[in-house]
């Protein structure tokens, strides 16, 4: 069988445990843990902008960071954000690499320009891209993005990279 879309960690894991004949595979956590009451709260006080060109991308990720107790709101590409952007300040963006009218790496550009024209403070700028190992995290840090996710994006290391730039 021919594995046509990306691999789950997971999967892989399975998969490798099952061709070595090993009775019980040992897989990384992939589940959030449960959430206190002052996790939640705190959660919902951040605000997240995430910048998704592809619908279903835009529901999965929202539904992730529901579950996660975070909110958000989506731009559709990266003019969009930038203008959601420059009328509210955001704790993190959630922004895809490749996407129609304005792509992620020239929001980013933009966003670090007005951020040092204006004396901004440093909004955390976490790429989510397909093509994490073909050159594109590089690219990310180099247009002044902070971190970077691959797709597809597993709940748990989403959960891991913005407790990372969140503090809650």
């Amino acid at each position: 069988k021919i594995q046509s879309f990306p691999m789950l960690q997971s999967e892989l894991v399975k998969a490798i445990a099952s061709l070595t004949k090993k009775q019980k595979p040992t897989l990384i956590e992939r589940t959030p843990n449960k959430l206190t009451n002052a996790q939640k709260q705190n959660r919902a006080k951040t605000s997240i902008l995430l910048v998704e060109d592809n619908e279903i991308n835009q529901i999965v990720l929202l539904k992730q960071l529901e579950i996660l107790g975070y909110p958000a709101v989506v731009a559709k590409n990266g003019l969009q954000g930038l203008e959601m952007w420059q009328d509210k300040s955001y704790d993190v963006i959630l922004l895809d690499c490749h996407m129609p009218v304005m792509d992620g790496f020239e929001m980013a550009k933009e966003i670090r320009k007005k951020e040092e024209d204006d004396d901004l403070p440093r909004v955390p700028i976490v790429a989510i891209t397909a093509n994490a190992l073909t050159g594109d995290a590089d690219k990310c840090y180099a247009c002044g993005m902070d971190d970077y996710l691959a797709k597809p994006v597993e709940i748990i290391s989403l959960e891991a990279k913005l407790s990372r730039y969140l503090s809650c």
